[in-house]
């Protein structure tokens, strides 16, 4: 943002250690770092949903320049001027996005503090009915074999007697491998030989976004 000289402090213009510039701008840099950190259930006011967990650090620092045209052009005085700050009008924020499997969008953000203390919650509100039963878990009637597999997988829930909407595959790191529709298939066959060795975790949703099935298996 770029300002005419008279809209800023007279202590500004004061201390200036030349003449009167003949603008003066704020600059704002903004880092950002984000990391997925975990994944698992998230409980909002209108259900429980399936998340990746994405963890957000901005780092934003604010410079105030002034403009000589006839001798330096723009100069940083943010130093100059407000002397003895090391790192003038810096600040970071700190947020927890929580990425819903299906929608493929943040439907939590938690700002918090460098602790990690909560400072403030927002959530998107999600097609769901909150006097849903308690789901079934029907990780049992889940098949996968061979465990642990070099090459092939293969996923059997034909004995799940309830209307399954995806599955899911994520790895250990909380990275989503696979999210696959599901029609009228009651089976997968999959190809792992090129997948990176180590444990996954296999999730089964119903059409509310919700777990009901899940099994862990190893690549080697």
């Amino acid at each position: 943002m770029i300002f005419p000289p008279s809209v800023a402090p007279d202590s500004l213009l004061l201390n200036s250690p030349f003449a009167i510039p003949d603008s003066v701008r704020i600059t704002y840099g903004t880092v950002r770092e984000d990391t997925i950190d975990s994944w698992g259930i998230v409980r909002l006011p209108n259900g429980d949903f399936p998340v990746l967990r994405e963890r957000q650090k901005e780092s934003i620092t604010t410079k105030i320049e002034i403009l000589y045209a006839s001798l330096f052009g723009w100069l940083d005085v943010t130093t100059v001027v407000l002397s003895g700050l090391t790192q003038p009008f810096y600040s970071e924020r700190f947020y927890f996005n929580y990425w819903h499997a299906t929608t493929q969008e943040p439907i939590a953000v938690v700002e918090t503090d460098t602790r990690y203390a909560v400072r403030g919650i927002q959530y998107k509100a999600i097609a769901q009915r909150v006097d849903v039963p308690n789901v079934i878990d029907f990780s049992d009637k889940l098949t996968v074999f061979p465990n642990p597999t070099m090459a092939h997988l293969s996923v059997n829930f034909d004995k799940i007697n309830t209307p399954i909407n995806s599955i899911l595959i994520m790895n250990y790191s909380g990275r989503l491998i696979l999210n696959k529709l599901i029609n009228t298939e009651k089976s997968l066959e999959l190809a792992v030989d090129n997948w990176q060795n180590g444990a996954y975790l296999i999730c089964l949703l119903d059409k509310e976004g919700r777990i009901i099935g899940k099994q862990r298996f190893v690549k080697n």
